[in-house]
């Protein structure tokens, strides 16, 4: 036991908590071998020792101080003799070096104790020993009634609400004290009530009252416990009291993708928070409270989220329900402003395909996607399976110097909605617009997902069109050739089947003139034409069939 301080009180000299006598010389003093506390301490129900250092005696006397001219509770002698009225009792017991021990202390034995020790030499030695008594003082933790068993809590839009501080059945008294540490205010309100029970412990109380403000979005109260001899490290409760006012969203925020089911860490300072509150939109102005935090204790009230001790929001397995604005509230550790400040998260999912790309349907053979057609028209589809959100796709034309030969008409995406992702659909109609033997285009299918890179699929199109076979836009096709040349064929037969009947005709009705005018036995017959000879000009002398 080291001994370093000495001071003078009334008979006695006290070295750090050993009583010596001071009438002795100092050497004597320093070279003293029976010394004994001047406080002593034990708990309630435990047993309790009374020690001292005595070397060298002859008898050791222990007697209640408070009442005087009795007989010594327990008496030890040089023979191991013990006899007293405490130890007959079962109240002390002593032991074989004279220290004097409390079997079941109760409060009853929060006294002052004396023990008188006789040395080899004859002299008498006197100490006074002061026990104090106590209970549950490690235990000992402030409850505030509006939080129940825990000692931090969160209390939303009190209006006059009795918030009541306690501490029960503790030895010594305990104090509470109240003090609101933000905003911050000189308040505090330290009026404890004590109450003591039949068992010697005490129960504390302390209240106050609670209302918001709008000059914060939330209050910090605090509620001390002062005990003494107490080493427990949760001495206070906090009280975190909510102000739902509305919050003004940041219109400028830009939104952060995440993928789906990814660890997500929204930040909400760069620097150790002293207080901060997790809030997500629900309205226009309205938040929903998730988590909150203030002076080292946090509490997160939403499944699916955790608290970082720097106050960063952890969201374990994002989906698409987690979507929306989130706000942060927060002070800084050392901010001595005690100044609120603001941190706004707009995250959405971010699902892309298995290999990022688009597919094109009816491409096989990726990355070498070609289509050969022999005609100059036609369609291609572009499509992303399970995505969100609804990327849109474009078609491209990747050698510039053939966008004179080849036109691409993009209709209307088609998607379909399969919650909560999507599929896309994006089909392009192309055409050749002038003619080659073997016409070979690049095509290509574009996405850009938000946060990446654009990625993409190509494809590869020739056009084989033989001459007279096919044709482009703007010419006709060989067959159209075909049956307009066959049409003006028909025609001229018509015209000249027409003619010949025509001269038939002509030449029938020619004959029966000359019928009538030569006699009735002439016959005219249709296709022949009579002449006449030079020596017999009225006899059909030659026939020319026609």
């Amino acid at each position: 036991m080291p001994v370093s301080v000495m001071f003078k009180l009334g008979r006695y000299a006290y070295q750090d908590e050993y009583a010596i006598p001071f009438s002795l010389h100092k050497e004597q003093r320093e070279s003293v071998a029976i010394v004994c506390p001047s406080l002593a301490y034990g708990e309630l129900g435990g047993r309790v020792s009374l020690s001292c250092r005595l070397d060298g005696f002859k008898s050791v006397h222990w007697y209640n101080a408070t009442h005087r001219n009795e007989s010594p509770v327990a008496t030890w002698k040089e023979d191991n003799s013990k006899k007293g009225k405490g130890l007959s009792s079962g109240q002390y017991d002593l032991t074989d070096s004279g220290n004097l021990v409390i079997r079941n202390a109760t409060v009853a034995d929060e006294i002052m104790y004396r023990v008188i020790v006789l040395d080899e030499a004859n002299n008498h030695w006197t100490f006074d020993i002061h026990l104090f008594i106590y209970a549950n003082i490690n235990e000992a933790v402030p409850k505030v009634n509006v939080c129940g068993d825990v000692g931090f809590c969160l209390l939303v839009n009190p209006i006059n609400v009795s918030v009541i501080c306690s501490v029960q059945n503790v030895r010594p008294a305990a104090s509470l004290t109240w003090s609101m540490v933000h905003p911050k205010s000189s308040m505090t309100v330290d009026g404890s009530i004590n109450d003591t029970t039949s068992q010697g412990l005490f129960s504390t109380y302390n209240s106050l009252t609670m209302t918001t403000t709008n000059q914060s979005h939330f209050q910090i109260h605090v509620c001390e416990l002062a005990i003494q001899l107490s080493t427990s490290r949760k001495n206070r409760a906090i009280v975190f009291v909510e102000n739902t006012s509305p919050i003004s969203p940041d219109r400028t925020i830009k939104s952060e993708y995440h993928d789906h089911h990814a660890r997500i860490n929204l930040g909400c300072s760069s620097k150790t928070v002293r207080y901060a509150i997790w809030k997500r939109r629900s309205g226009f102005e309205t938040y929903d409270t998730i988590a909150y935090l203030a002076m080292g204790e946090s509490e997160v009230l939403r499944s699916g989220y955790a608290l970082t001790a720097r106050g960063h929001l952890i969201v374990k397995k994002f989906s698409v329900n987690d979507e929306g604005d989130y706000v942060c509230i927060y002070v800084e550790e050392h901010d001595e402003e005690d100044k609120e400040q603001h941190r706004f998260h707009r995250i959405k999912t971010l699902q892309m395909t298995k290999n990022q790309h688009p597919d094109i349907i009816g491409c096989f053979d990726e990355p070498n996607c070609t289509f050969i057609t022999k005609k100059a028209t036609g369609f291609l589809t572009c499509h992303l399976a399970g995505v969100r959100p609804m990327n849109q796709l474009k078609w491209h034309v990747d050698t510039p110097a053939l966008t004179k030969v080849i036109e691409m008409n993009p209709s209307e995406p088609d998607m379909k909605n399969y919650d909560p992702f999507y599929d896309i659909y994006q089909t392009v109609h192309y055409k050749f617009l002038s003619y080659q033997p073997i016409t070979e285009v690049n095509v290509s299918c574009h996405v850009r997902y938000p946060n990446h890179d654009g990625y993409r699929t190509q494809a590869k199109i020739i056009f084989t069109a033989d001459e007279g076979e096919h044709t482009l836009p703007g010419e006709q096709s060989p067959e159209v050739h075909v049956n307009q040349q066959g049409s003006r064929i028909l025609e001229v037969l018509l015209v000249v089947f027409v003619g010949c009947l025509t001269c038939m005709v002509a030449m029938f009705v020619i004959c029966q003139l000359k019928k009538n005018q030569r006699g009735p036995t002439d016959v005219c017959h249709p296709g022949v034409i009579h002449t006449r000879s030079a020596n017999d000009p009225g006899v059909n002398s030659d026939v020319t069939q026609l």
